[in-house]
C-alpha cells in the first residue's frame, strides 16, 4: 500500500467544508481510505490526519496517539456534541511542516461518530486526545489551527 500525498498550506482544499459519508454506500471505499490514512499519518509521525489533508473532502479522521493508553481511532462523520473546560494545547500540523503554536481548546469533549465498521459510537475524551480530535475535526470544516493560535 503506497502513501497518500499530504496537502500543505496554502492549498485551498484545506479551507473547504467536507461532506458526510453515506456508510451503506461507501463503507468499503472509506475503509480502504482509512487504512491508507493511518499508514500515511504514521510515516510522517503524526498523531492525527483528516481527509482534506490528503485531498479528499469527506468527513473522515484517523487518530493514533501512539502512547499505549489509547487505541487508534477512525472517526467517520464525527460531531462534537459537548464541550467542557478550557485548556491551551501546543499543536503542530502535518499540513504546516515545522510550525508549532499554542491553541485554546476545550479540555473535555463528547463526540459522536461512526467507527471503521460503520457502527455508531460516542466517545468522551480529555487531555491530549480531546485536543487532537478538536484539531482534526476543525479541518473538516475548513478551520486551521493557525486561525485559533495564541497571539503570543
Amino acid at each position: 500500500m503506497r502513501l497518500l500525498k499530504l496537502i500543505t498550506y496554502p492549498n485551498e482544499i484545506l479551507r473547504k467544508n467536507c461532506v458526510d459519508v453515506i456508510p451503506n454506500k461507501h463503507l468499503q471505499d472509506i475503509q480502504k481510505l482509512i487504512d491508507k490514512m493511518f499508514k500515511t499519518m504514521r510515516f510522517y509521525e503524526g498523531v492525527g490526519l483528516s481527509a482534506p489533508q490528503i485531498g479528499v473532502s469527506f468527513n473522515v479522521v484517523v487518530i493514533d496517539l501512539q502512547d499505549g493508553t489509547t487505541e487508534p481511532l477512525s472517526l467517520i462523520n464525527p460531531k462534537i456534541i459537548k464541550f467542557e473546560g478550557k485548556t491551551e494545547s501546543l499543536e503542530e500540523c502535518l499540513s504546516f511542516p515545522g510550525i508549532k503554536c499554542y491553541v485554546p481548546r476545550s479540555s473535555k469533549i463528547e463526540v459522536n461518530f461512526l467507527d471503521y465498521n460503520g457502527l455508531e459510537k460516542t466517545l468522551i475524551a480529555n487531555g491530549l486526545l480531546s485536543c487532537v480530535i478538536q484539531h482534526e475535526l476543525d479541518h473538516l470544516s475548513g478551520k486551521l489551527f493557525i486561525d485559533k493560535a495564541s497571539k503570543l
